[in-house]
């Protein structure tokens, strides 16, 4: 079983040494929890190259460039594909396949879930049929080219179960063979191992600084 290094000695340890390949890992949880900032370091750990969708602007040069010296080079190997709105960001899924060649380790879409949220306030038809098929696309390329396929999500508060769902629900989460809680209250963030094929449910506390994210 091959993993891609999460760029993290605490998520490395969680993970029992990264993201594990030809799956699906989703990370989720509020604001500010850290996701962004692991899905970039993902990137620092790149062997060959990778796909970064990014639907909400977060892909940040200057925090990549904190997190490695090497940013530079490593943007030389990354495809950097914006995706504005739901529909964008279907046609880019749909394209992937045609535009992964030999030499991709990693696809990451950050947020996965977000200009879903987004077409669900205007109301448009048919988006949980067009969710599933994107991540159905993203499964099989995880699945056919052993790719690490690493998705954020944002969370919501449920208030039947007093706790927070995955935005996206059960196509985001039945998708996953990995699932990644990010908790973050005042100075205290957490990272829970809520769904893994082969490793138990734990967790870690830790923390993001200028350069990185270390246990706690």
């Amino acid at each position: 079983m091959t993993r891609h290094p999460t760029g993290s000695p605490v998520f490395d340890d969680l993970l029992d040494g990264g993201y594990e390949k030809g799956i699906i890992t989703v990370l989720y949880g509020p604001a500010g929890s850290g996701k962004s900032n692991l899905v970039l370091l993902a990137l620092t750990t790149l062997e060959k190259k990778a796909v970064f969708i990014d639907t909400e602007g977060s892909f940040s040069v200057d925090r990549l460039t904190q997190l490695t010296p090497k940013a530079e080079e490593l943007l030389d190997h990354v495809m950097i594909l914006k995706a504005p709105s739901f529909e964008q960001q279907g046609t880019i899924i749909e394209r992937l396949p045609g535009m992964i060649k030999s030499g991709v380790e990693l696809i990451i879409v950050d947020g996965i879930a977000t200009q879903y949220r987004a077409a669900i306030a205007r109301q448009e038809k048919d988006l949980n049929n067009e969710l599933s098929k994107q991540v159905n696309v993203l499964y099989g390329l995880a699945m056919e080219h052993n790719i690490t396929v690493l998705l954020t999500s944002q969370v919501y508060a449920d208030m039947e179960s007093d706790g927070i769902k995955v935005v996206g629900g059960d196509i985001i989460k039945y998708s996953a063979k990995c699932l990644i809680e990010l908790q973050h209250n005042d100075d205290t963030r957490k990272a829970i191992l809520v769904k893994h094929r082969s490793l138990p449910q734990r967790e870690r506390a830790f923390v993001i600084d200028n350069v990185g994210v270390y246990e706690k």
